[in-house]
C-alpha cells in the first residue's frame, strides 16, 4: 500500500516519468488472514477500520447545541493529526511531542522493570495515594490547563478498556488496523470532572484484572501477534504491555506531584 503522485510510477515524486534501475522500499507487510491475503506497505499509511454490524451512518444526528453532526465531529476528531498522541499527558504537560518521541519517552520510563509487575501494582498504588483524600481535593485542578488527579484515574480507566479491545483484537486479528482517539475530546465528552475518582480506580482494577488474566494465558508466539496504529506504526501484544506498564509509571508520577503540592487555600 502506497500514497504516491501520478507524476511518477516509483515511490519517489522526485523521479519522473517512468524511471529505470529503481528500488521500490517495503517497510512491513501486513497479513490479513480472514481475507487470505498480504498487504506489502510502502509507506506512511493512514488505515481505516472495516464498516461494522452497526455503521455509523445509522446514528447520523444533528446536535441542537452547536448544530453540527456529531458523527462528522466526532470522525473528524479521531483521525486529526492530534490524535496520534494516544495516552499522551496533553493537558497534563502540554509536550509537544510526535508520536515517536512519545512512544520512546513512555517505554524508557519502564527500563529495568518488569512490565506485568507494574501493571499489578498499579491498582494498589492508586488507592494508596487517594486514600483519606477528599473527592473536592481529587477534583481540583493544579492549573486551569493541567488534569486533577480526578481526570487521571478516570482516563486511566477508559485507557485500560481501550487497551482491553485492541489487544483482543490483534489477537483474533493479527495485523489488524489500530485506530486513535483524542484523549481531550473523550474527557469532555465523557465528564471526568464529574466522575467519582474511587469508582474510576474501581473500575480500572477490574479491568486490569481481566488483562492480566488474559496476557497470562498467551502462548509465547501471541506476544508477537501485532496491530497497526495509524500513527505509531506496528505494535505487537508485547509493546503494548511495556506502553501500559510506562503509562502507569507516568500518570502516578503526575498524581503523586499533585497531591505534594501545597495550594494557597489550604495554608
Amino acid at each position: 500500500m502506497m500514497v504516491k503522485t501520478h507524476l511518477s510510477i516509483s515511490h519517489d515524486p522526485a523521479l519522473k516519468g517512468a524511471p529505470k534501475g529503481w528500488v521500490l522500499p517495503i517497510r512491513d507487510v501486513l497479513v490479513y488472514s480472514g481475507a487470505r491475503f498480504l498487504a506489502p506497505v510502502a509507506g506512511s499509511v493512514s488505515l481505516m477500520p472495516g464498516t461494522s454490524s452497526n455503521p455509523g451512518f445509522r446514528r447520523v444526528d444533528v446536535d441542537t447545541h452547536t448544530g453540527k453532526d456529531p458523527l462528522v465531529v466526532i470522525f473528524q476528531d479521531a483521525w486529526r493529526p492530534s490524535a496520534a498522541r494516544i495516552f499522551l499527558p496533553s493537558s497534563e504537560d502540554k509536550m509537544n511531542e510526535t508520536a515517536q518521541q512519545y512512544t520512546q519517552r513512555i517505554l524508557g520510563l519502564t527500563k529495568d522493570q518488569q512490565p506485568l509487575a507494574v501493571q499489578r501494582a498499579t491498582a494498589r498504588k492508586l488507592e494508596r495515594l487517594i486514600k483519606g483524600v477528599s473527592t473536592a481535593k481529587l477534583r481540583k485542578r493544579p492549573a486551569p490547563e493541567k488534569w486533577s488527579v480526578s481526570e487521571i484515574v478516570a482516563h486511566l480507566a477508559d485507557a485500560e478498556l481501550v487497551g482491553a479491545f485492541r489487544m483482543r483484537l490483534i489477537l483474533g486479528v493479527p495485523g489488524t488496523p489500530i485506530v486513535p482517539y483524542d484523549q481531550d475530546q473523550w474527557l469532555i465528552s465523557g465528564h471526568y470532572n464529574k466522575r467519582d475518582p474511587r469508582k474510576s480506580v474501581e473500575q480500572f482494577r477490574m479491568l486490569r484484572e481481566g488483562n492480566l488474566a488474559l496476557l497470562k494465558s498467551l502462548k509465547p508466539e501471541q506476544w508477537k501477534h501485532y496491530g497497526m496504529h495509524a500513527e505509531r506504526g506496528r505494535e505487537s501484544i508485547e509493546k503494548i504491555v511495556r506502553m501500559f506498564a510506562g503509562h502507569d509509571i507516568n500518570h502516578l508520577r503526575q498524581i503523586e506531584g499533585i497531591l505534594a503540592r501545597k495550594h494557597p487555600s489550604s495554608r
